[in-house]
């Protein structure tokens, strides 16, 4: 099977938004990893009986669904020639939520 963006293969692949940036990017790296952990928890949770992991298992997946976008959005530029990352939406609440669960 053949799949074709019509781009072309210059090294590099699409952020949201259209920004451009290099296919060995470590933030590439970075999402396509937590994707590949957020696909392993699901396989985990199809055969998990606890409803209580299985609830806290969810929520992990839909912050990593949330990290995920973050690392796929470009900075946005605040003012001329400076960049800040996009605002967060993973927070410290929910870092202590999953050291409270580990």
């Amino acid at each position: 099977m053949r799949i074709s963006t019509k781009t072309g293969d210059d090294g590099t692949t699409g952020l949201i938004g259209g920004a451009r940036i290099a296919k060995d990017a470590p933030r590439i790296e970075a999402y396509g990893t937590v994707d590949e952990l957020n696909a392993a928890l699901g396989v985990v949770r199809a055969q998990c009986q606890d409803q209580k992991l299985n609830s806290s298992l969810a929520t992990i997946q839909a912050d990593l669904f949330v990290l995920g976008a973050e690392l796929a959005s470009p900075r946005q530029r605040v003012r001329e020639n400076t960049v800040a990352p996009p605002a967060l939406h993973l927070v410290e609440q929910h870092v202590k939520q999953l050291e409270g669960w580990i």
